[in-house]
């Protein structure tokens, strides 16, 4: 049976949950104030931020914080269990994830209001993390919140688990979390972290109507640094090309070329299932892309969400050489941003790297992950998002798709197969491109929505009844 098609007749069955939207927008107002900003250096960071929105929390969701067991682990993460009773336990846990930690705004000049003022304007609330990712946070509480105001009951357990450093590295306090379930024998059945872009135009694949992308892997990613060493001194002496000038010539290379495309699962997935609303020629394209393989995937390198899907990236973002102008550099280092395709593997990915530079003397060194499992999309767990989303966003084509960002569901793949990555947020359209950028905001009446969303899940999911 296809998830895609069962999902309508389910979506009716769910109890409605009342949220007020002002109400949403003032707590995740209050959340945004807090300046949980993570750094590398977790010596940088100012815990205390991180101490005030756990007191923000407390304070704006009581039956939460009477009903639900907190925990702090790894210092300043915290993991929240709604606990079933014994006789009512089903099956394993769902797991919700969020993280509390934003990245810096260091334009605040540049906002229309301040960004960690919290400022609700203009239907949005605005300020770093409105979008990313702190009203998903708030949206989780809001819906159980209100779900233990109407007396709903867990028939499993359910894991709320908030990363404080989801921004700062790749080893994050989600590791921490996902070994602690792991020592306590917590089974999962289902998780669900943040989702990237998930309200896209079909027509980026020639279809009518908009796409719900439900991510059920993530690329890998990472850094690739190539280095290179040269004769130092004054630079009004120079002897040839310099070490920057040679990693900058690697670089070009590298950019000129973009690693090779491919149709492949899931983006395949993504295809079938907006066959249907395809055109008949289109869809005749698709249907037969192993044939037509060349055009279309010339036509998706057009728009930078397509080509993402189809390739592993390697993005040219930081160089260190020289520390002045007048000086020539002995060492030199460039970093590409790394993704990796699930189809791909990092020893390829370095390898065609290395052809593409075409120089012994450049040295590459690779720290990344890699891409994660492809959850299945014919279970009871994914069957579960099908239907919420079916429910909450009825004018959308749900869809298996592929995550271009990092995160922190990448590291409890190994406790259950079943992790799936969606923000239900509909400003994702509309204001996605504020994500770590200048005025980051989220449409009020969105918040509403995305916590119906975890409601809904939650209950065709059985982790709640009446």
């Amino acid at each position: 049976m296809n998830p895609n098609e069962a999902a309508p007749s389910e979506a009716s069955v769910v109890d409605p949950i009342g949220i007020v939207p002002m109400t949403a927008a003032e707590h995740l107002s209050q959340l945004i104030q807090c300046e949980t900003v993570s750094c590398a250096d977790p010596r940088e960071t100012n815990w205390r931020a991180f101490e005030a929105l756990h007191d923000c929390l407390r304070a704006c969701f009581p039956l939460v914080h009477q009903t639900l067991r907190r925990e702090t682990i790894a210092s300043h993460a915290l993991l929240y269990h709604w606990q079933a009773a014994p006789s009512e336990q089903s099956s394993g846990a769902v797991v919700l994830l969020a993280h509390q930690d934003v990245v810096a705004a260091p334009d605040a000049g540049n906002w229309t209001y301040p960004p960690f003022s919290g400022t609700i304007a203009e239907d949005c609330v605005w300020g770093r993390g409105a979008l990313d990712m702190k009203s998903q946070l708030i949206a989780i509480f809001e819906a159980i919140e209100a779900m233990i105001k109407d007396g709903f009951s867990p028939r499993r357990d359910v894991y709320i688990a908030l990363g404080k450093d989801e921004e700062a590295t790749t080893h994050t306090s989600a590791i921490d979390i996902a070994a602690t379930l792991r020592e306590r024998g917590v089974a999962i059945d289902l998780l669900l972290d943040e989702g990237m872009n998930c309200f896209l135009p079909a027509s980026l694949f020639g279809a009518s109507g908009t796409m719900a992308c439900i991510h059920v892997c993530e690329k890998g990613y990472g850094t690739l640094t190539i280095e290179s060493e040269g004769a130092d001194g004054h630079a009004s002496m120079p002897d040839g090309s310099t070490s920057l000038g040679r990693l900058a010539m690697a670089a070009a290379r590298v950019e000129r070329k973009p690693l090779p495309a491919r149709l492949a699962s899931p983006v395949t997935d993504t295809i079938d299932a907006l066959l249907p609303h395809m055109s008949r020629g289109t869809r005749f394209l698709y249907r037969h892309r192993r044939l037509f393989a060349p055009l279309l995937l010339r036509r998706l390198a057009r728009n930078r969400q397509t080509n993402a899907w189809t390739r592993s990236t390697a993005a040219l973002t930081t160089a260190q050489a020289s520390p002045q102008s007048n000086v020539l550099p002995a060492q030199s280092s460039m970093q590409f941003s790394l993704r990796c395709a699930p189809w791909d593997t990092l020893r390829m990915l370095v390898y065609r790297v290395r052809f593409r530079i075409r120089n012994a003397d450049i040295r590459i060194r690779v720290d990344a992950l890699p891409a994660t499992p492809i959850a299945p999309t014919d279970g009871p767990a994914y069957r579960a998002v099908i239907a919420a989303v079916c429910g909450c966003f009825p004018d959308t084509i749900p869809v298996p798709s592929l995550m271009l960002g990092g995160t922190d569901a990448a590291h409890f793949c190994e406790d259950c197969a079943n992790v799936y990555r969606f923000s239900p947020f509909r400003s994702y359209a509309r204001y996605g491109h504020t994500i770590h950028a200048v005025d980051e905001r989220v449409a009020i009446e969105d918040l509403a929505e995305a916590a119906q969303f975890f409601a809904a899940l939650l209950q065709h999911a059985g982790a709640v009844t009446r």
